[in-house]
């Protein structure tokens, strides 16, 4: 049993490459880093759970409905007075970029009740959350660490991506001073390029997609060395040339020093990236969890990070055999 820890969200998106409210209308879904995550470990065909506090009403309910339709457990679900935590979403085009617009303040989950003991299955092989959830308010990041002691007591693994959202630290406390208590616990450290830099600060580099292996190795050293308990670094690696015209892959380094690195996939066009870097955690998590290789483990993750961009929505919807026959064979052609 995997357990994602984290908010869902209402998606509000503008339709197509529109602005904000320039069609009087939006796409309407639900999504989230952990929420995204557990969705595609599911689809992987790993048990997992979801563990959230959703508004007790219309709403929530609707939210604790996709969970179930996703095949995501329910039973860490609370439903609590308050309001849904929202994200207004405007994809960009050329070199105009994305926006994110959050609206998330007060809502249930950033209202968690700090002292909440949460019992986790039997069986949780695995916790996973991201660095959003201590971002929201003092309450969820005291609440969240409390679960990852607890699920590090009862021999859990624990991964965490760090999803530096400079928009939501806003209650007080920097990303650095916070994020150190938890990675004392964190056995797989997922980021991205710029995520150690921005998150942890100097000493971390921002890397390079192009050239990444020098600061890859003196970033996942400083980590080890600071972390003892951090067994691996996942990095998922953009170079962007436009909204819509990028290239990913992926690197996964261990403790031991050994480097491995994805192919490279052109993405052009892109349909939505918003979700590439969960599905990317997704499959790393999937390779720890089913003992692959680490040549074998990133390929996976760099493919699901890679499929999620032709997929509208925050969440992966691809399945196993789908992952399969990508990695053979990208030509697109009509599969009958």
């Amino acid at each position: 049993m995997v357990v994602c820890l984290g908010e869902l969200l209402l998606r509000l998106k503008s339709p197509g490459k529109n602005r904000l409210l320039q069609v009087p209308f939006f796409e309407a879904s639900f999504g989230g880093s952990e929420a995204n995550t557990a969705a595609l470990l599911t689809a992987l065909g790993h048990p997992t759970s979801f563990l959230t506090v959703l508004p007790d009403n219309d709403l929530g309910r609707s939210a604790l409905g996709f969970l179930r339709q996703s095949g995501i457990g329910t039973s860490l679900v609370a439903l609590q007075p308050g309001r849904m935590g929202l994200y207004f979403l405007e994809e960009g085009a050329l070199g105009r970029p994305s926006q994110v617009l959050y609206d998330r303040d007060n809502s249930a989950f950033a209202l968690v009740d700090p002292e909440w003991s949460v019992s986790l299955p039997e069986g949780t092989r695995w916790l996973h959350l991201s660095g959003i959830t201590p971002a929201l308010s003092e309450r969820s990041m005291l609440w969240s660490h409390a679960c990852v002691q607890r699920a590090a007591q009862v021999g859990a693994s624990i991964s965490m991506d760090l999803n530096h959202r400079t928009k939501l630290w806003k209650w007080g406390q920097p990303p650095e001073k916070v994020l150190p208590r938890y990675l004392g616990h964190v056995r797989l450290l997922l980021s991205n390029e710029t995520d150690l830099h921005s998150a942890l600060g100097a000493p971390y580099e921002i890397i390079d997609p192009q050239n990444p292996e020098g600061s890859l190795r003196r970033n996942a050293e400083r980590l080890f060395q600071s972390f003892p308990s951090i067994e691996a670094l996942g990095v998922s690696l953009r170079l962007s040339r436009g909204a819509e015209d990028n290239s990913w892959a992926g690197a996964l380094v261990y403790r031991n020093g050994d480097l491995f690195f994805s192919r490279t996939y052109s993405l052009l066009p892109i349909v939505d990236r918003v979700g590439a870097g969960d599905a990317f955690g997704a499959g790393v998590i999937a390779g720890f969890l089913e003992g692959m290789s680490a040549q074998q483990t990133v390929e996976l993750a760099a493919a699901l990070g890679a499929i999620k961009h032709s997929i509208p929505g925050d969440v992966c919807l691809v399945q196993r055999d789908e992952v399969e026959r990508f990695l053979k064979d990208q030509s697109g052609r009509i599969s009958r």
